[in-house]
């Protein structure tokens, strides 16, 4: 049985056995397990058992989840290794047996999914296999012997010939399993339902997210996205070592890609996340300097989230939620207005406002998903103003953003330590504000949704 055994300073260390599937782990007690520590968000990360072992997956905290040292978003633990949550250590041993959980109608519903995929990568395969096939048979093979021409040429030829021969071969085996998983589909696969309708002109406030069907889970559209968000994150994870333009492009065509493919979702959250991936992914390649770490893993959490809310079970959840509503406060009039602007076109209904004391007004007499907070404010700076939006029992989660022109750890652990969840520098790229914004709305809205009648039950009480 898998072991994470955790130390605290001037504590013992507490061992914990994990036996879930899912073993959630934070600040805040409603956790699997609980690490009462300010360096640690209050839901920090989520070991979920996979194939027999765990994987840790971070959940877009504040001060990130390490491995043997090494920054992670997420990663499969199959050997004994110290895992740090913040600044907590812990020490994970996967132990020689591992009793895997019941397989419940979720993980059937998972396996499903998968297995649809594999048939979906079937059609991208067989389109591929047949691209190379047509470029090989049409390409002229001319080898001119001179002096310097290597004598290996008949070899060379010869390799692409038989590599031909097999691309035939493949291909000719996927068009019989192609004609076998259609064939299944055809005897499993539902009516499809309409997609989402009514697109919205950007700028225009949403009234609330559609509420008519979407898609069935097993029409393959969500396949064929799960397949489209693949190259991003490989790419993503490219990034992470090396931001070359050739990588930059590849970002962008396969961010493109995954824009195309959601497109038809129109309001729903996993098409807004894909079009700010797509506006950002853009962006890197368009502009002469590379992206920051902190902006290429923006990014990460976007995509990581599209695969949270790719889960059949959270598909319906969200498309029935109320347009999201922002707060804004910043004391430069000029800043607070582009930032205003940015959000209200990308269909995310900003108030602004520009006095830290009104801010705190607001709050009390109305609901917000998500607040940006200027640090450096007049009267109440941002900390502080967080700190007293926390003191809301409504806003306990509500995730709040920080735009800084000081991007220090001092002013990090600053805004973390009052209750921030992020923060954007100064001056601040729209198309990152936009990814931002998405992530963290629809993360806490998925976690914790509100409908508007406990909006209605807060404010009266």
């Amino acid at each position: 049985m898998p072991l994470l055994r955790i130390k605290l300073p001037g504590q013992f260390d507490a061992t914990h056995d994990l036996t879930g599937g899912v073993v959630s782990i934070g600040r805040l007690p409603d956790n699997t397990i609980q690490i009462d520590d300010d360096s640690v968000s209050p839901y920090h990360a989520e070991l979920v058992c996979v194939e027999g072992h765990y994987r840790l997956l971070d959940l877009a905290s504040t001060n990130l989840c390490f491995v043997d040292g090494v920054p992670t978003q997420t990663c499969d633990l199959f050997d004994p290794c110290t895992i740090a949550f913040g600044t907590v250590e812990c020490d994970f041993d996967p132990m020689d047996t591992f009793i895997e959980p019941m397989v419940s109608s979720r993980q059937l519903e998972r396996d499903l999914a998968r297995f649809r995929a594999e048939n979906t990568k079937l059609h991208f395969d067989l389109f591929e296999l047949q691209r190379q096939i047509d470029i090989l048979s049409k390409a002229p093979l001319l080898i001119a012997r001179t002096e310097t021409t290597p004598t290996v040429a008949d070899d060379a030829l010869q390799a692409i010939t038989q590599e031909r021969d097999e691309l035939c071969r493949q291909n000719a085996a996927l068009h019989e399993k192609l004609q076998t998983s259609r064939e299944v589909c055809r005897d499993d696969d539902e009516t499809p339902q309409a997609f989402l309708v009514s697109p919205h002109t950007a700028g225009e406030p949403l009234s609330a997210v559609e509420t008519t069907a979407l898609p069935s889970s097993n029409s393959g559209h969500f396949d064929m996205i799960a397949e489209a968000l693949k190259p991003v994150r490989r790419t993503l994870d490219r990034l992470t070592r090396d931001t070359a333009k050739t990588a930059l492009a590849q970002l962008a065509a396969a961010a493109s890609r995954l824009s195309e493919t959601t497109a038809p979702l129109k309001t729903h959250p996993i098409n807004r996340l894909g079009q700010a991936i797509d506006g950002l992914a853009r962006d890197f390649a368009e502009r002469p300097q590379p992206p920051t770490a902190a902006q290429v893993w923006s990014l990460a959490q976007a995509a990581e989230l599209i695969t949270r809310l790719l889960d059949p079970t959270h598909l319906q959840k969200l498309s029935s939620l109320s347009s999201p509503r922002v707060l804004v406060v910043d004391d430069d009039l000029d800043l607070l207005d582009a930032v205003a602007t940015s959000l209200n076109l990308a269909q995310l209904p900003a108030t602004p406002c520009a006095d830290s004391r009104e801010a705190i007004a607001l709050v009390e007499k109305n609901e917000f998903d998500l607040l940006i907070l200027d640090v450096r404010m007049p009267g109440l700076d941002g900390p502080t103003l967080c700190a007293r939006i926390r003191e809301f029992p409504r806003f306990w989660k509500t995730p709040i953003l920080f735009l800084t022109a000081a991007n220090t750890l001092d002013d990090r652990a600053q805004t973390s330590l009052s209750g921030g969840n992020d923060f954007l520098p100064k001056p601040f790229n729209a198309a990152e504000l936009i990814v931002k914004a998405e992530t963290w709305l629809w993360k806490s809205r998925l976690t914790q949704p509100r409908s508007e009648e406990q909006a209605s039950s807060a404010l009266c009480g």
